[in-house]
């Protein structure tokens, strides 16, 4: 997905997140999980949404995954 197709895509976290990916910046882990997820659904629209494929090694981080397994602290 290039600049111009993300352009497209309603607004959203994952669309800004990854636009400031394209333009060079910097991402925290967290924002890089959300702008992949951004690339990986086409530009997720609303983001709120898991988008159930569970063999992708990120899909325990997704921001909206259901499944999502809690850490322990120790």
């Amino acid at each position: 997905m290039d600049k111009k197709d993300v352009e497209k895509c309603s607004s959203s976290r994952g669309k800004t997140l990854y636009l400031k990916f394209l333009s060079g910046e910097r991402l925290s882990a967290s924002q890089a999980i959300i702008a992949k997820c951004f690339e990986c659904m086409c530009g997720f629209d609303s983001g709120r949404v898991s988008c159930e494929v569970s063999s992708c090694a990120l899909f325990n981080f997704m921001p909206y995954n259901k499944e999502k397994k809690k850490s322990r602290k120790i």
